[in-house]
Parts: C-alpha cells; structure tokens; sequence
C-alpha cells in the first residue's frame, strides 16, 4: 500500500488528532502497517510523529508511480533459537532472555549506523517485511494464543505479510515509544533492549492483540508502569523491564498476567513490596523464568 503524502507533512498536533480520530471511529480498522512504522520509526529515532525538516531519506520513502513495487521475499527462519532466561546479576546477556530468542534478521545489515543505516527502512521499493529487524509471518506452530483460560492453547496463524516481530536492540534509538504501534494487531515480539529510549511506556501499550514477548530493559524510560499491560492477559508470557529509570510500585493489576513466565524489573526506582497477589502466577518461574 501506498503512504499518503500528507502525512510527513503533517505537524505532531495533527498527525496526533488524525490518530485519536482513527481509534475513536474505527477501533477495528486494520491501519497500514506501513504508516504504522513509519510512525514508529520518527518516534525512536526523534522523539516524534513525523519527519523532522532537518533529517534526509537515504532512499525514496515512497513507491513511484511509473515503477512497480518488486516481489517480497520472506526472510527464512533459523532452527531452535530457545535459550534462558538472564538474571539479576546477568541482563548484560540480552540474547540470552526467554524462550522466544531473537529473529532472524534482527542484526541483518545493522552494523555501523543503527536504525538510521538499517536495511531498506523507509524505502519504497520495499515491502515492510524486507526491512531490517522486522519479521512477518510465521512457521507451523510458532505462536500459540490462549484465548479463554479454561481452554487449551488455540493456535492461530498470522498472514504471511503480517508483521508479528520487532528486533532492534543496540540500534541507537534515542526517541520515545510510540502509542500508535498496537495497531499491528499480529505482533507478537517486541524487542528494543539496550537502546537509550526515553519517556513513558504508552498505555495503549495494553491494547495489543496477541503480543506475547516485550523486551524494554536497558534504556532510560521512566514514569510509572502502566497498568494497562495487564489487558495482555491472555497472551503476555514475558516482561522485560531493568535496567530503567521507572519509579512508583509495581501495579497490583500484574497478577492478572496468568500466562507471564518471565518478569525483570531490576535496576529501577521502583518502592514499595511486590503485590501478595504475584503469589497466583504459576507460570512464573515453572520455565526457569524470574
């Protein structure tokens, strides 16, 4: 699909109450996964919504009209990446986290500049899925969702052209977390570890569908953990947070994230006891996980 012009146009107010516009009257929309990242991109990078007047395109950002768009080819997938989970005394080791383990091509031509020399980000002769980092798709089995918690796992396949993982830890990314980004309504990795992200985690952050893994340790965020994340229920299995600047108590409304193997909040201004209720997680720990 085709990104409207106007939108890098547009002023962060605006692009904002476009946004809110489109949540508010068309909450089931399926938003172009392409200005969703593009969103994300401003937003990680700038701290922005839209393109600053003083950054350049290395490439065209959007597909002439006299070429056509070349075929997307998806990035085959390694074998086994299952590994540990890292401990207090070992959040350097960040390949190291869970069971999902990194994708394929979260390091593919990311050498040297960070996301702003990644491979094919913001070029128009490439489907999203051929930038660097983001993974669509995914093998037999791969993702599992409980969706209803007297009910065994329900596996249900995304697209082949579905975005369902971003890997882009040690990209230099210096901006904020974007609101906009669970509109990708098939991602189920997030993974921006050891990066110097600032600001808030957005509480719309509570909203994805089918996000099982986010990984945020390692960079300067602050606030308060949202309470929201607690929507993630049903499919959040991991929850990477050390190594921040987050302060307040850790949200009673966790508990509620049965499904939760993996959670680090180490290296933070958190107060307060952890909430008795964290007693009710029985996946927490029963994987080797903290």
């Amino acid at each position: 699909q085709k990104v409207p012009k106007f939108f890098s146009s547009y002023s962060k107010s605006r692009l904002h109450e476009e946004v809110e516009y489109l949540v508010r009257e068309s909450r089931g929309r399926v938003w172009s996964q392409r200005v969703v990242l593009e969103i994300f991109y401003y937003a990680v990078m700038y701290g922005t919504d839209h393109k600053p007047d003083d950054v350049q395109y290395k490439n065209q950002l959007y597909y002439p009209t006299n070429k056509k768009k070349e075929k997307t080819t998806k990035t085959p997938q390694d074998g086994d990446n299952t590994a540990t989970a890292a401990t207090d005394g070992d959040n350097n080791n960040n390949n190291n986290k869970g069971s999902s383990g990194p994708s394929p091509n979260a390091i593919r031509d990311m050498e040297g500049g960070g996301l702003a020399t990644a491979a094919n980000w913001l070029d128009g002769r490439y489907h999203v899925c051929q930038w660097a980092g983001i993974t669509c798709g995914a093998d037999p089995g791969e993702f599992e969702v409980k969706i209803d918690p007297n009910s065994d796992y329900e596996y249900i396949r995304p697209p082949d052209d579905a975005i369902t993982k971003i890997d882009l830890m040690e990209m230099r990314l210096s901006g904020t977390l974007p609101r906009d980004l669970y509109m990708l309504k098939h991602l189920h990795r997030l993974n921006l570890n050891d990066n110097s992200l600032h600001g808030p985690i957005p509480e719309s952050y509570g909203w994805f569908e089918n996000l099982q893994f986010i990984d945020l340790g390692v960079n300067k965020l602050t606030g308060a953990i949202p309470s929201e994340l607690s929507n993630l229920q049903w499919t959040l299995e991991e929850l990477w947070l050390e190594r921040n600047q987050f302060k307040g108590t850790i949200p009673t409304e966790l508990a509620l994230l049965t499904q939760m193997e993996y959670f680090d909040i180490s290296g933070n201004h958190m107060t307060g006891p952890l909430p008795t209720e964290f007693g009710l997680l029985r996946n927490l720990g029963s994987s080797g996980g903290q």
